[in-house]
Protein backbone atom coordinates (compact mmCIF):
# COMPACT_ATOMS: atom_id res chain seq x y z
CA UNK A 1 0.00 0.00 0.00
CA UNK A 2 1.33 3.41 -0.95
CA UNK A 3 0.57 6.72 0.73
CA UNK A 4 0.09 8.18 4.19
CA UNK A 5 -3.48 9.36 3.87
CA UNK A 6 -6.63 8.73 5.94
CA UNK A 7 -7.80 6.41 3.17
CA UNK A 8 -4.61 4.36 3.33
CA UNK A 9 -4.88 4.14 7.11
CA UNK A 10 -8.54 3.04 6.99
CA UNK A 11 -7.88 0.35 4.38
CA UNK A 12 -4.79 -0.93 6.21
CA UNK A 13 -6.65 -1.13 9.52
CA UNK A 14 -9.53 -3.07 7.99
CA UNK A 15 -7.24 -5.52 6.22
CA UNK A 16 -5.14 -6.10 9.32
CA UNK A 17 -8.27 -6.64 11.39
CA UNK A 18 -9.21 -9.51 9.09
CA UNK A 19 -5.78 -11.12 9.46
CA UNK A 20 -4.21 -10.02 6.20
CA UNK A 21 -0.63 -8.82 5.98
CA UNK A 22 -0.18 -5.21 4.91
CA UNK A 23 3.11 -3.60 3.89
CA UNK A 24 3.03 0.16 3.53
CA UNK A 25 5.38 2.42 1.60
CA UNK A 26 5.27 6.17 1.28
CA UNK A 27 6.01 6.34 -2.43
CA UNK A 28 5.05 4.35 -5.50
CA UNK A 29 8.19 4.37 -7.62
CA UNK A 30 9.51 1.09 -8.99
CA UNK A 31 12.29 0.63 -6.42
CA UNK A 32 10.01 1.36 -3.43
CA UNK A 33 7.38 -1.05 -4.73
CA UNK A 34 9.99 -3.74 -5.28
CA UNK A 35 11.40 -3.31 -1.76
CA UNK A 36 7.85 -3.59 -0.38
CA UNK A 37 7.41 -6.90 -2.21
CA UNK A 38 5.00 -5.97 -4.99
CA UNK A 39 6.31 -8.90 -7.06
CA UNK A 40 4.56 -11.32 -4.69
CA UNK A 41 1.63 -9.19 -3.53
CA UNK A 42 -1.96 -10.08 -4.28
CA UNK A 43 -3.34 -6.52 -4.16
CA UNK A 44 -1.84 -3.05 -4.39
CA UNK A 45 -3.67 -0.01 -3.04
CA UNK A 46 -2.26 3.28 -4.39
CA UNK A 47 -3.52 5.86 -1.90
CA UNK A 48 -1.00 8.70 -1.90
CA UNK A 49 -2.20 12.29 -1.50
CA UNK A 50 -3.11 13.35 -5.04
CA UNK A 51 -4.24 16.88 -4.22
CA UNK A 52 -1.21 18.45 -5.94
CA UNK A 53 -0.43 15.65 -8.42
CA UNK A 54 -3.67 14.13 -9.69
CA UNK A 55 -1.91 11.29 -11.54
CA UNK A 56 0.41 10.11 -8.76
CA UNK A 57 -1.65 7.03 -7.94
CA UNK A 58 -2.40 6.29 -11.60
CA UNK A 59 1.34 6.18 -12.32
CA UNK A 60 1.88 3.94 -9.29
CA UNK A 61 -0.80 1.59 -10.61
CA UNK A 62 0.86 1.50 -14.03
CA UNK A 63 4.29 0.84 -12.51
CA UNK A 64 2.94 -2.00 -10.36
CA UNK A 65 1.05 -3.55 -13.27
CA UNK A 66 4.27 -3.77 -15.27
CA UNK A 67 6.33 -5.25 -12.42
CA UNK A 68 7.65 -8.77 -12.93
CA UNK A 69 5.69 -11.26 -10.85
CA UNK A 70 7.23 -13.88 -8.57
CA UNK A 71 6.73 -17.49 -9.58
CA UNK A 72 3.28 -18.76 -8.53
CA UNK A 73 2.31 -15.28 -7.28
CA UNK A 74 -0.78 -15.09 -9.49
CA UNK A 75 -2.27 -11.88 -10.94
CA UNK A 76 -1.97 -8.55 -9.14
CA UNK A 77 -5.13 -6.53 -8.51
CA UNK A 78 -4.54 -2.77 -8.41
CA UNK A 79 -6.82 -0.13 -6.88
CA UNK A 80 -5.76 3.49 -7.34
CA UNK A 81 -7.36 6.33 -5.41
CA UNK A 82 -8.35 9.33 -7.55
CA UNK A 83 -9.76 12.25 -5.58
CA UNK A 84 -11.30 14.05 -8.56
CA UNK A 85 -14.47 12.07 -9.42
CA UNK A 86 -14.55 13.36 -13.01
CA UNK A 87 -10.96 12.22 -13.55
CA UNK A 88 -11.71 8.86 -11.92
CA UNK A 89 -14.69 8.28 -14.23
CA UNK A 90 -12.64 9.24 -17.30
CA UNK A 91 -9.95 6.74 -16.31
CA UNK A 92 -12.53 3.99 -15.84
CA UNK A 93 -13.92 4.74 -19.29
CA UNK A 94 -10.50 4.20 -20.84
CA UNK A 95 -10.02 1.02 -18.78
CA UNK A 96 -13.35 -0.51 -19.84
CA UNK A 97 -12.11 -2.25 -22.98
CA UNK A 98 -8.96 -3.63 -21.38
CA UNK A 99 -8.81 -7.37 -20.63
CA UNK A 100 -7.42 -7.15 -17.08
CA UNK A 101 -10.19 -7.17 -14.49
CA UNK A 102 -9.96 -6.78 -10.73
CA UNK A 103 -8.47 -3.29 -10.93
CA UNK A 104 -10.07 0.12 -10.65
CA UNK A 105 -9.64 3.84 -10.12
CA UNK A 106 -11.75 4.59 -7.07
CA UNK A 107 -13.02 7.79 -5.51
CA UNK A 108 -13.56 7.49 -1.78
CA UNK A 109 -16.44 9.99 -1.62
CA UNK A 110 -18.36 8.08 -4.28
CA UNK A 111 -17.78 4.75 -2.56
CA UNK A 112 -18.76 6.14 0.83
CA UNK A 113 -21.94 7.73 -0.52
CA UNK A 114 -22.92 4.48 -2.23
CA UNK A 115 -22.37 2.42 0.90
CA UNK A 116 -24.18 4.94 3.13
CA UNK A 117 -27.28 4.76 0.92
CA UNK A 118 -27.08 0.96 0.81
CA UNK A 119 -27.03 0.70 4.59
CA UNK A 120 -29.78 3.28 5.09
CA UNK A 121 -32.12 2.42 2.19
CA UNK A 122 -34.65 0.51 4.31
CA UNK A 123 -35.43 3.60 6.40
CA UNK A 124 -36.78 5.38 3.31
CA UNK A 125 -39.60 2.89 2.72
CA UNK A 126 -42.09 4.67 4.98
CA UNK A 127 -40.37 8.04 5.30
CA UNK A 128 -41.20 11.51 4.09
CA UNK A 129 -39.74 11.50 0.57
CA UNK A 130 -37.55 14.51 1.19
CA UNK A 131 -33.88 15.07 2.00
CA UNK A 132 -31.56 18.06 2.34
CA UNK A 133 -27.96 17.88 1.12
CA UNK A 134 -25.76 20.75 2.30
CA UNK A 135 -22.44 20.98 0.49
CA UNK A 136 -22.19 19.72 -3.09
CA UNK A 137 -18.62 18.52 -3.33
CA UNK A 138 -17.85 15.00 -4.54
CA UNK A 139 -19.65 13.34 -1.61
CA UNK A 140 -22.76 15.51 -1.83
CA UNK A 141 -23.16 15.01 -5.59
CA UNK A 142 -22.57 11.26 -5.27
CA UNK A 143 -25.30 11.15 -2.62
CA UNK A 144 -27.81 12.66 -5.05
CA UNK A 145 -27.00 9.98 -7.65
CA UNK A 146 -27.12 7.07 -5.21
CA UNK A 147 -30.35 8.27 -3.60
CA UNK A 148 -31.88 8.54 -7.08
CA UNK A 149 -30.85 4.98 -7.98
CA UNK A 150 -32.15 3.69 -4.65
CA UNK A 151 -35.48 5.46 -5.17
CA UNK A 152 -35.92 3.88 -8.62
CA UNK A 153 -36.43 0.51 -6.90
CA UNK A 154 -38.42 1.87 -3.97
CA UNK A 155 -42.06 0.76 -3.46
CA UNK A 156 -42.80 4.48 -3.70
CA UNK A 157 -40.98 5.09 -6.98
CA UNK A 158 -44.21 6.47 -8.46
CA UNK A 159 -43.58 9.67 -6.51
CA UNK A 160 -40.35 11.59 -6.88
CA UNK A 161 -37.83 12.07 -4.09
CA UNK A 162 -37.59 15.74 -3.15
CA UNK A 163 -33.96 16.83 -2.72
CA UNK A 164 -33.06 20.30 -1.46
CA UNK A 165 -29.51 21.19 -2.54
CA UNK A 166 -27.75 23.83 -0.44
CA UNK A 167 -24.60 25.26 -1.99
CA UNK A 168 -23.48 28.58 -3.50
CA UNK A 169 -23.31 26.82 -6.88
CA UNK A 170 -26.50 24.77 -6.35
CA UNK A 171 -28.25 25.88 -9.54
CA UNK A 172 -25.31 25.02 -11.79
CA UNK A 173 -24.64 21.71 -10.06
CA UNK A 174 -28.32 20.72 -10.23
CA UNK A 175 -28.31 21.34 -13.99
CA UNK A 176 -25.15 19.25 -14.37
CA UNK A 177 -26.61 16.37 -12.34
CA UNK A 178 -29.76 16.36 -14.50
CA UNK A 179 -27.69 16.36 -17.69
CA UNK A 180 -25.34 13.57 -16.65
CA UNK A 181 -27.52 11.16 -14.67
CA UNK A 182 -30.80 9.79 -16.08
CA UNK A 183 -31.70 8.33 -12.67
CA UNK A 184 -31.71 11.84 -11.16
CA UNK A 185 -34.10 13.11 -13.86
CA UNK A 186 -36.42 10.14 -13.41
CA UNK A 187 -36.48 9.90 -9.63
CA UNK A 188 -35.66 13.28 -8.08
CA UNK A 189 -37.19 16.70 -7.81
CA UNK A 190 -34.11 18.87 -7.25
CA UNK A 191 -34.63 22.12 -5.38
CA UNK A 192 -31.38 24.12 -5.59
CA UNK A 193 -30.85 26.75 -2.90
CA UNK A 194 -27.85 29.08 -3.11
CA UNK A 195 -28.47 30.78 0.24
CA UNK A 196 -27.30 29.72 3.70
CA UNK A 197 -28.29 26.46 5.36
CA UNK A 198 -30.26 28.08 8.20
CA UNK A 199 -32.56 29.86 5.75
CA UNK A 200 -33.00 26.67 3.70
CA UNK A 201 -34.02 24.67 6.76
CA UNK A 202 -36.31 27.41 8.09
CA UNK A 203 -38.18 27.25 4.78
CA UNK A 204 -38.96 23.55 5.30
CA UNK A 205 -42.50 23.10 6.65
CA UNK A 206 -41.94 19.39 7.32
CA UNK A 207 -38.64 18.04 8.71
CA UNK A 208 -36.75 16.12 6.00
CA UNK A 209 -36.11 12.42 6.47
CA UNK A 210 -32.37 13.08 6.29
CA UNK A 211 -30.23 16.20 6.32
CA UNK A 212 -26.71 15.46 5.08
CA UNK A 213 -23.95 17.86 6.11
CA UNK A 214 -21.28 17.37 3.44
CA UNK A 215 -19.35 20.64 3.27
CA UNK A 216 -15.78 20.24 2.06
CA UNK A 217 -14.82 22.38 5.04
CA UNK A 218 -15.66 19.84 7.73
CA UNK A 219 -15.45 22.45 10.48
CA UNK A 220 -18.41 24.18 8.80
CA UNK A 221 -20.39 20.93 8.90
CA UNK A 222 -19.57 20.28 12.56
CA UNK A 223 -20.48 23.84 13.56
CA UNK A 224 -23.78 23.60 11.68
CA UNK A 225 -24.62 20.31 13.41
CA UNK A 226 -23.95 21.79 16.83
CA UNK A 227 -25.58 25.21 16.42
CA UNK A 228 -28.51 25.02 13.97
CA UNK A 229 -31.31 23.81 16.23
CA UNK A 230 -33.85 23.61 13.34
CA UNK A 231 -31.82 20.64 12.10
CA UNK A 232 -32.63 18.69 15.27
CA UNK A 233 -36.27 17.88 14.59
CA UNK A 234 -36.16 15.11 12.02
CA UNK A 235 -36.02 12.04 14.26
CA UNK A 236 -33.38 9.38 14.99
CA UNK A 237 -30.25 9.64 12.83
CA UNK A 238 -31.88 12.34 10.72
CA UNK A 239 -28.82 14.63 10.84
CA UNK A 240 -25.95 12.93 9.01
CA UNK A 241 -22.52 14.46 9.57
CA UNK A 242 -19.96 13.36 6.98
CA UNK A 243 -16.38 13.38 8.29
CA UNK A 244 -13.03 12.47 6.79
CA UNK A 245 -10.23 14.69 8.08
CA UNK A 246 -12.10 14.93 11.40
CA UNK A 247 -13.06 11.24 11.43
CA UNK A 248 -11.98 10.79 15.06
CA UNK A 249 -14.91 12.99 16.12
CA UNK A 250 -17.23 10.09 15.28
CA UNK A 251 -16.16 8.43 18.54
CA UNK A 252 -16.79 11.57 20.58
CA UNK A 253 -20.58 11.67 20.17
CA UNK A 254 -22.95 9.18 21.82
CA UNK A 255 -25.51 8.52 24.52
CA UNK A 256 -23.62 6.29 26.96
CA UNK A 257 -21.44 7.28 29.91
CA UNK A 258 -18.21 6.90 27.93
CA UNK A 259 -19.18 9.53 25.33
CA UNK A 260 -17.76 12.98 25.73
CA UNK A 261 -20.55 14.74 23.82
CA UNK A 262 -24.29 14.14 23.47
CA UNK A 263 -25.47 13.10 19.98
CA UNK A 264 -28.63 15.19 20.41
CA UNK A 265 -30.60 12.23 21.76
CA UNK A 266 -29.74 10.10 18.76
CA UNK A 267 -30.64 12.71 16.13
CA UNK A 268 -26.99 13.27 15.11
CA UNK A 269 -25.39 10.53 13.04
CA UNK A 270 -21.68 11.19 12.50
CA UNK A 271 -20.14 8.88 9.89
CA UNK A 272 -16.57 8.66 8.62
CA UNK A 273 -15.68 8.11 4.98
CA UNK A 274 -13.12 5.49 6.00
CA UNK A 275 -15.66 3.38 7.88
CA UNK A 276 -17.80 3.11 4.75
CA UNK A 277 -15.08 1.85 2.42
CA UNK A 278 -15.61 -1.76 3.46
CA UNK A 279 -18.82 -3.70 4.02
CA UNK A 280 -19.28 -5.15 7.47
CA UNK A 281 -21.01 -8.34 6.28
CA UNK A 282 -18.73 -11.36 6.77
CA UNK A 283 -17.48 -12.68 3.46
CA UNK A 284 -18.01 -9.41 1.58
CA UNK A 285 -14.90 -7.69 0.25
CA UNK A 286 -16.38 -4.21 0.26
CA UNK A 287 -17.29 -1.52 -2.24
CA UNK A 288 -13.66 -0.59 -2.76
CA UNK A 289 -13.13 -3.84 -4.67
CA UNK A 290 -16.03 -3.32 -7.08
CA UNK A 291 -14.23 -2.60 -10.34
CA UNK A 292 -15.93 -1.06 -13.37
CA UNK A 293 -17.13 -4.44 -14.63
CA UNK A 294 -18.91 -5.23 -11.37
CA UNK A 295 -20.46 -1.77 -11.27
CA UNK A 296 -21.72 -2.21 -14.85
CA UNK A 297 -23.03 -5.66 -13.89
CA UNK A 298 -24.93 -3.98 -11.07
CA UNK A 299 -26.33 -1.49 -13.58
CA UNK A 300 -27.46 -4.35 -15.84
CA UNK A 301 -29.30 -5.94 -12.91
CA UNK A 302 -30.65 -2.56 -11.78
CA UNK A 303 -32.23 -1.94 -15.21
CA UNK A 304 -33.66 -5.48 -15.20
CA UNK A 305 -35.31 -4.86 -11.81
CA UNK A 306 -36.72 -1.52 -12.98
CA UNK A 307 -38.32 -3.15 -16.02
CA UNK A 308 -39.82 -6.01 -14.07
CA UNK A 309 -41.22 -3.62 -11.45
CA UNK A 310 -42.74 -1.46 -14.21
CA UNK A 311 -44.38 -4.63 -15.60
CA UNK A 312 -46.00 -5.33 -12.25
CA UNK A 313 -43.38 -7.55 -10.68
CA UNK A 314 -42.36 -7.25 -7.07
CA UNK A 315 -39.06 -7.60 -5.30
CA UNK A 316 -38.74 -11.13 -3.96
CA UNK A 317 -41.08 -12.71 -6.54
CA UNK A 318 -38.24 -14.79 -8.01
CA UNK A 319 -34.62 -15.57 -7.20
CA UNK A 320 -33.55 -12.85 -9.67
CA UNK A 321 -35.95 -10.21 -8.31
CA UNK A 322 -33.75 -9.15 -5.41
CA UNK A 323 -31.21 -6.34 -4.90
CA UNK A 324 -27.67 -7.01 -6.07
CA UNK A 325 -26.43 -7.57 -2.51
CA UNK A 326 -28.78 -10.57 -2.16
CA UNK A 327 -28.44 -11.90 -5.70
CA UNK A 328 -27.29 -15.49 -6.14
CA UNK A 329 -23.66 -15.90 -7.23
CA UNK A 330 -24.71 -17.55 -10.49
CA UNK A 331 -26.88 -14.59 -11.51
CA UNK A 332 -24.12 -12.18 -10.50
CA UNK A 333 -21.60 -14.01 -12.65
CA UNK A 334 -23.95 -13.96 -15.66
CA UNK A 335 -24.28 -10.19 -15.33
CA UNK A 336 -20.51 -9.85 -14.92
CA UNK A 337 -19.84 -11.82 -18.09
CA UNK A 338 -22.27 -9.61 -19.97
CA UNK A 339 -20.58 -6.48 -18.58
CA UNK A 340 -17.12 -7.70 -19.53
CA UNK A 341 -18.28 -8.11 -23.12
CA UNK A 342 -19.49 -4.52 -23.49
CA UNK A 343 -16.09 -3.24 -24.57
CA UNK A 344 -15.82 -5.83 -27.34
CA UNK A 345 -19.33 -4.99 -28.59
CA UNK A 346 -18.50 -1.28 -28.72
CA UNK A 347 -15.39 -2.00 -30.76
CA UNK A 348 -17.52 -3.97 -33.23
CA UNK A 349 -19.85 -0.97 -33.45
CA UNK A 350 -16.97 1.42 -34.09
CA UNK A 351 -17.69 3.13 -30.77
CA UNK A 352 -16.10 3.80 -27.43
CA UNK A 353 -17.18 5.35 -24.13
CA UNK A 354 -16.67 8.68 -22.39
CA UNK A 355 -18.02 10.40 -19.27
CA UNK A 356 -21.63 11.34 -19.90
CA UNK A 357 -22.44 14.87 -21.05
CA UNK A 358 -25.81 14.15 -22.63
CA UNK A 359 -24.47 14.50 -26.19
CA UNK A 360 -23.54 10.86 -26.89
CA UNK A 361 -25.51 8.08 -28.57
CA UNK A 362 -28.71 7.27 -26.69
CA UNK A 363 -29.52 4.30 -28.91
CA UNK A 364 -27.75 1.88 -31.22
CA UNK A 365 -28.76 1.75 -34.88
CA UNK A 366 -31.11 -1.20 -35.47
CA UNK A 367 -29.13 -2.22 -38.55
CA UNK A 368 -26.11 -2.92 -36.33
CA UNK A 369 -27.93 -4.88 -33.65
CA UNK A 370 -28.67 -8.21 -35.34
CA UNK A 371 -25.12 -9.52 -35.80
CA UNK A 372 -24.17 -8.51 -32.26
CA UNK A 373 -27.32 -10.17 -30.92
CA UNK A 374 -26.30 -13.44 -32.60
CA UNK A 375 -22.81 -13.11 -31.10
CA UNK A 376 -24.34 -12.37 -27.70
CA UNK A 377 -26.45 -15.53 -27.86
CA UNK A 378 -23.39 -17.61 -28.81
CA UNK A 379 -21.44 -16.04 -25.91
CA UNK A 380 -24.26 -16.70 -23.44
CA UNK A 381 -24.73 -20.27 -24.64
CA UNK A 382 -20.99 -21.05 -24.40
CA UNK A 383 -20.93 -19.58 -20.89
CA UNK A 384 -23.87 -21.71 -19.76
CA UNK A 385 -22.47 -24.92 -21.31
CA UNK A 386 -19.13 -24.32 -19.59
CA UNK A 387 -21.05 -24.20 -16.29
CA UNK A 388 -22.69 -27.58 -16.93
CA UNK A 389 -25.98 -26.42 -18.41
CA UNK A 390 -27.63 -28.23 -21.32
CA UNK A 391 -30.74 -27.99 -23.44
CA UNK A 392 -34.10 -28.86 -21.90
CA UNK A 393 -37.64 -28.21 -23.11
CA UNK A 394 -38.52 -26.72 -19.71
CA UNK A 395 -36.15 -24.53 -17.72
CA UNK A 396 -34.93 -26.18 -14.53
CA UNK A 397 -32.28 -24.20 -12.64
CA UNK A 398 -31.53 -27.04 -10.24
CA UNK A 399 -30.95 -29.55 -13.04
CA UNK A 400 -29.29 -26.86 -15.20
CA UNK A 401 -31.66 -27.25 -18.12
CA UNK A 402 -32.56 -24.31 -20.37
CA UNK A 403 -34.73 -24.21 -23.53
CA UNK A 404 -32.63 -21.47 -25.16
CA UNK A 405 -29.44 -23.53 -25.37
CA UNK A 406 -29.75 -24.09 -29.10
CA UNK A 407 -28.62 -22.34 -32.31
CA UNK A 408 -29.89 -18.85 -33.11
CA UNK A 409 -31.88 -20.08 -36.14
CA UNK A 410 -33.95 -22.33 -33.86
CA UNK A 411 -34.88 -19.61 -31.36
CA UNK A 412 -38.28 -17.96 -31.24
CA UNK A 413 -38.47 -14.23 -31.95
CA UNK A 414 -39.22 -13.62 -28.29
CA UNK A 415 -35.99 -15.36 -27.31
CA UNK A 416 -34.02 -13.52 -30.00
CA UNK A 417 -35.38 -10.22 -28.68
CA UNK A 418 -33.74 -10.93 -25.33
CA UNK A 419 -30.34 -10.96 -27.04
CA UNK A 420 -31.21 -7.89 -29.08
CA UNK A 421 -32.17 -6.09 -25.88
CA UNK A 422 -28.74 -6.85 -24.40
CA UNK A 423 -27.22 -4.85 -27.28
CA UNK A 424 -29.89 -2.14 -27.27
CA UNK A 425 -29.41 -1.66 -23.53
CA UNK A 426 -25.70 -0.82 -23.73
CA UNK A 427 -26.32 2.98 -23.74
CA UNK A 428 -28.74 2.60 -20.81
CA UNK A 429 -26.29 0.51 -18.80
CA UNK A 430 -23.46 2.96 -19.41
CA UNK A 431 -25.67 5.97 -18.63
CA UNK A 432 -26.61 4.40 -15.29
CA UNK A 433 -22.89 4.46 -14.48
CA UNK A 434 -22.29 8.00 -15.77
CA UNK A 435 -20.89 7.02 -19.18
CA UNK A 436 -22.07 7.41 -22.77
CA UNK A 437 -21.43 5.78 -26.12
CA UNK A 438 -19.30 7.84 -28.53
CA UNK A 439 -18.99 6.90 -32.20
CA UNK A 440 -15.45 6.74 -33.59
CA UNK A 441 -16.39 5.72 -37.13
CA UNK A 442 -19.40 6.73 -39.26
CA UNK A 443 -22.27 4.22 -39.61
CA UNK A 444 -21.16 1.49 -41.98
CA UNK A 445 -17.50 2.50 -41.58
CA UNK A 446 -14.70 0.16 -40.60
CA UNK A 447 -14.29 -0.10 -36.81
CA UNK A 448 -10.77 0.55 -35.50
CA UNK A 449 -8.68 -2.55 -34.84
CA UNK A 450 -7.15 -3.23 -31.46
Amino acid sequence: MTGKTPTAAAIAAELQATGRRVIRTGTGDASSLYEAGVQGARVLYACADDSTDSSINVLTAATASRARRARKAGPLAVYAQVSDPAYALALRARHLSQPNTGSDFFNTDELAARELVRRDAATFEDAVPHVVIAGLGAFGQALVVELARMWQLSPRCGERLSVTLVDPAAEMIADDLRRRWPAVVQSCLLRPFSGDLRTAVDDESVPPHRTYLCFDDEDTSVLAALTLAPLWRGGPRSLVLRLDRLARLVEVFGQDSTSLLDDIEGQLWPISVGSLLFNVTPGESGTIHEDIYERLAQSIHHIYLQRRLAQGGRLGDTAAMVPWERLDAGFREANLQQARNIGAKLIELGCTVAPRTGTGLDRIDDTLIESLAVAEHDRWMAERISQGWRFGEVRDDRAKLHPSIKPWDELSEAERDKDRDVVRDIPLVLADYGLQVVRLTPPGGTPPTK
